[in-house]
């Protein structure tokens, strides 16, 4: 996908070699160029045309042209919670578009916690909101808060918290249940035409939550998550780690990143990917 021009800094060569001194008469006929206040005026409106075209126009006071994304995390850390490089990514990718961020988390107790230098449950409870809050260095808010027409769309990174927390997928499989207030946010989301972006195995929840609306949707290539996916009514489609999977007529965008990896610079281009797939939705 080629990226929107407002992306490139203007510093970039790239940007300024389409805005090379254009040519003007002078008093005498001869030709000269435009000087370089006028260069910056031009590439100025350039930037303001391609940010028009690109974000959203929200209609809420003090906010012009800028997409209000939502973020769904699940917690701190990929055993039972959101996964932080696909978290940090979406936020980075986010931030770096001009979007505007809105952070939010069930106010829930953890399904279980698990020690990630072991990978073996321990005897503590910790609290979903709270453990996000890491993440979203403590700017963020109970999703039972927020209603789909306060964002114009919404990313849930993956992590296994997407499965243990925000629904519990990850011990019920297809027979899954999802938390009550991140399934109105998401039937909410497609019923006001919104876009949904799902990361790893967030898919599989936001399959659940929209069972009626045959969501499709990819998880990569695991053919026994895509089994239950398509048990839960949605429909998969094989991808790779830098593909994203597009299902136009719910507006959903969906990516493997971590359930096929290996790194954070394999899972990062579909990430990416995936960010500019929502913001350009956003903004139809």
């Amino acid at each position: 996908m080629t990226r929107p021009s407002l992306l490139i800094k203007l510093t970039n060569h790239r940007m300024l070699s389409r805005f090379q001194p254009l040519p003007e008469k002078g008093k005498n006929g001869q030709q000269v160029t435009l000087p370089e206040k006028k260069l910056f005026k031009t590439i100025s409106r350039e930037f303001a045309v391609q940010s028009s075209l690109f974000f959203s126009k929200t209609g809420r006071k003090g906010v012009k042209n800028m997409a209000i994304i939502g973020v769904l995390l699940s917690g701190c850390g990929v055993y039972d919670g959101s996964e932080i490089h696909e978290a940090v990514l979406t936020l980075l990718n986010l931030d770096r578009a001009g979007a505007e961020i809105l952070c939010m988390a069930p106010d829930m107790e953890q399904n279980d916690v698990m020690n990630h230098l072991t990978g073996q449950p321990m005897k503590e409870k910790r609290n979903v909101l709270v453990e996000s809050a890491r993440i979203a260095r403590g700017d963020i808010r109970d999703i039972r808060e927020v209603k789909a027409s306060d964002i114009d769309g919404l990313i849930l990174p993956g992590g296994l918290g997407a499965t243990k927390n925000l629904s519990n997928f990850a011990f019920k499989r297809d027979d899954a249940e999802v938390q009550p207030d991140v399934k109105r946010l998401l039937v909410e989301m497609v019923q006001a035409g919104k876009p949904i972006g799902a990361i790893c195995i967030a898919p599989a929840t936001l399959t659940k939550a929209l069972s009626g609306y045959d969501p499709e949707v990819t998880i990569g290539n695991d053919p026994a998550t895509a089994e239950a996916i398509e048990a839960m009514g949605g429909k998969h489609h094989t991808a790779g780690v830098e593909d994203i999977c597009v299902d136009l007529r719910n507006k959903l965008v969906t990516t493997p990143a971590y359930m096929l990896g290996p790194g954070i610079r394999d899972v990062a281009s579909g990430i990416e990917k995936l960010v500019l797939k929502v913001l350009e939705l956003a903004s139809l």
